[in-house]
């Protein structure tokens, strides 16, 4: 493979991994969810108490979908708390900033405790720090205090010249804007500098997009018939051998 200087990574799910299991188990309507749902549900009955934990869950857990959908539009960004304006929208409650601020903090804290960052991906960031390789973060995520808090508390922030977080950009891979920003502020060539990441729409489809070189960590070895990218591996700690 051709000789790069430049590493751009997806954060989520490739360099630190989501783990849903270690969310809170919950079973509503006969059906199993792991779930912040819980933990957001004891700050929401504090202020609304009429509101038991399955008729509040289905509002909680159509906000995401219908997030989730807005977002997909046109891969513009919004802040978490645009979530809780859908659902308080949907409830028919008034909006307070100060109560929506409140429980996006409770669903992030619940988020931030399912995330795993694996000792040998810390392995593969000094082999590459120690090669002289420039590293920089682009991460599709609604709440950037998140996203900052977990590379400091896993210690790696400091591993990253630029970190660039979808909340406080206000687009989302795989819109091109986001990866040629990330590019033109380092003053980075396109083709000294290849992206790693684990989703084939947001990270390898965006990446090409851009013109950028991708490495697809193809953790459940999926075809999806799109092979525009260098190469795929099958977790983390094979790119190595790249570099």
């Amino acid at each position: 493979m051709k000789v790069y200087k430049n590493i751009i990574f997806d954060l989520f799910d490739t360099l630190i991994l989501f783990k849903p299991d270690l969310l809170t188990q919950i079973k509503v309507n006969g059906k199993i969810h792991h779930s912040t749902g819980p933990d957001v549900y004891s700050v929401f009955r504090n202020y609304y108490d009429k509101y038991s934990f399955e008729e509040f869950f289905e509002f909680f857990h159509t906000s995401y979908r219908k997030f989730q959908d807005l977002k997909n539009i046109d891969h513009r960004e919004y802040h978490n708390s645009k979530r809780f304006h859908i659902m308080f929208e949907d409830m028919n409650l008034e909006f307070n900033s100060d109560i929506i601020n409140n429980l996006v903090i409770s669903h992030m804290d619940s988020l931030e405790k399912s995330m795993v960052f694996p000792e040998d991906h810390r392995d593969v960031l000094d082999y590459l720090k120690d090669n002289s390789y420039n590293l920089s973060i682009i991460s599709n995520f609604d709440y950037s205090p998140t996203a900052y808090k977990l590379l400091d508390k896993h210690n790696i922030t400091s591993y990253f010249d630029t970190i660039i977080i979808s909340d406080t950009f206000g687009w989302r891979k795989p819109d091109k804007k986001i990866f040629d920003y990330a590019l033109k502020r380092d003053n980075k060539d396109r083709l000294d500098t290849i992206f790693i990441g684990d989703d084939i729409e947001r990270d390898i489809k965006g990446a090409f997009n851009a013109k950028i070189d991708s490495i697809y960590i193809n953790i459940n070895n999926t075809d999806y018939g799109f092979k525009n990218y260098k190469v795929a591996v099958s977790k983390f700690a094979e790119i190595r051998q790249f570099f």
